[in-house]
């Protein structure tokens, strides 16, 4: 009898694959290589993820739900002044900074570029409709003001076609390093085209 393999176990083993990914690239990591770290046999690791790309789709899967979390983090403690257009600022700049701050993407940007493209074009789309649905989970509110759910699907799907032209291009005009930079652009160009509400400017610090 097969014994149930918990959530930790899988954990575990998406860890070993992530750090192999980032040690040696998504490429050059074999699953002999992500089973020798987990300290399992290869057998193991088809049973519990599958194939090669399944565990590649899985670590990155795992890594976009982590980024989602803090996504919604970011826009629950937002400032509730300033309404839908502050919560929409807020889950910007903590995408943005998700990430430039995540090694995977940027190793793997940096010297495996067709992987990247691979994973968000080709088999991108898995990760898109998952953004998909939180950006519109975060634009429709707390359910207290009816909403036409066409309409905030094709703005969800905007913002993260948006997310996405960032990723495959980070480096152009907005310097995606500051995340001062990035508040202001989302305040005076995302906000009024995703909610039809400009975000108010931050009230000045006191001296």
């Amino acid at each position: 009898m097969t014994a149930h393999v918990t959530s930790h176990e899988d954990d575990a083993l998406l860890d070993a694959a992530r750090m192999a990914f980032l040690d040696l690239g998504i490429r050059r990591a074999s699953v002999g290589e992500v089973a020798k770290r987990a300290g399992i046999d290869r057998v193991t690791v088809y049973r519990r993820i599958g194939s090669k790309d399944e565990l590649v789709t899985a670590v990155v899967m795992r890594d976009a739900s982590r980024l989602f979390d803090s996504i919604r983090l970011a826009a629950s403690v937002a400032d509730p002044s300033t309404g839908d257009a502050g919560r929409v600022v807020a889950a910007f700049v903590a995408m943005m900074r998700g990430l430039r701050d995540n090694q995977l993407l940027q190793r793997v940007m940096t010297l495996e570029p067709d992987t990247v493209l691979t994973l968000l074009t080709v088999n991108g789309s898995p990760i898109l409709l998952a953004a998909i649905d939180v950006a519109a989970e975060l634009l429709r509110g707390d359910g207290s003001v009816a909403v036409d759910e066409d309409d905030v699907l094709a703005r969800a799907e905007i913002v993260v076609r948006l997310a996405h032209s960032f990723i495959l291009t980070p480096h152009a005009v907005l310097d995606s390093e500051d995340d001062d930079a990035i508040e202001r652009v989302a305040r005076r160009f995302l906000t009024p085209m995703l909610t039809g509400v400009p975000s108010p400017d931050p009230a000045p610090a006191h001296p």
